[in-house]
């Protein structure tokens, strides 16, 4: 089964194991799996697999042996690394795009609309600081929840590390299972269209 993990830059297993992580190598594990206790951990969609990532490198893999299926991970025996990459700027822009879905709430409460769209749009790190600030001061001053809660995740798109931003963003602008599917849709076309782009370099 093809799943979606995410591990440490170091490409380590975690939690005192340590075994480290190579395209095309397989980790197994013995005894009786438990999910989120023992075994080897992804999930079948991306949106998923990110709520649960600690860093942003991002592994295609695939899972065999017994599998455990839970609500949004699974649990399997054996994790073969099909291929992977440091997402962080891809995590980073796919919290501005998330963010830029309801900005248009924001608007009546700043002054720095089109610096917070800037950033949002360019990721520019010169205008990145500032575009914080005047999203979290929107969010103080938004007189309703829609506005407030576009004015926190336009403030979470610009810090944090990558995969907690990424994983708020999609939280903060999907209210309902369809917006989330359609967050997971996007970001797994951005990821695939950059693992194509790398494979035709």
């Amino acid at each position: 089964m093809r799943a979606w993990y995410f591990s440490n830059i170091n490409k380590k297993l975690r939690y005192g194991d340590d075994r480290q992580i190579r395209k095309g190598r397989t980790h197994k594990v013995k005894g009786e799996l438990e999910l989120c206790k023992r075994g080897l951990h992804a999930s079948e969609r991306l949106i998923d697999a990110l709520v649960y990532a600690k860093d942003s490198y991002l592994w295609r893999v695939e899972l065999l042996g017994e599998i455990i299926k839970g609500e949004d991970k699974l649990c399997a025996q054996e994790r073969t690394y099909l291929w992977g990459f440091n997402a962080e700027s891809l995590l980073r822009e796919f919290a501005r795009k998330q963010a830029l879905t309801n900005i248009e709430k924001i608007k009546p409460y700043t002054d720095k609309y089109d610096l917070i769209i800037e950033y949002l749009e360019t990721g520019d790190e010169s205008i990145r600081s500032a575009a914080y600030s005047a999203s979290r001061a929107a969010a103080y001053s938004a007189a309703n929840s829609a506005a407030r809660a576009a004015s926190r995740l336009a403030a979470y798109s610009s810090a944090n590390s990558a995969a907690y931003l990424a994983a708020r963003s999609a939280a903060y602008s999907s209210a309902n299972s369809a917006a989330y599917s359609a967050a997971n849709d996007m970001l797994e076309e951005m990821v695939f269209e950059r693992m194509n782009q790398e494979v035709s370099e």
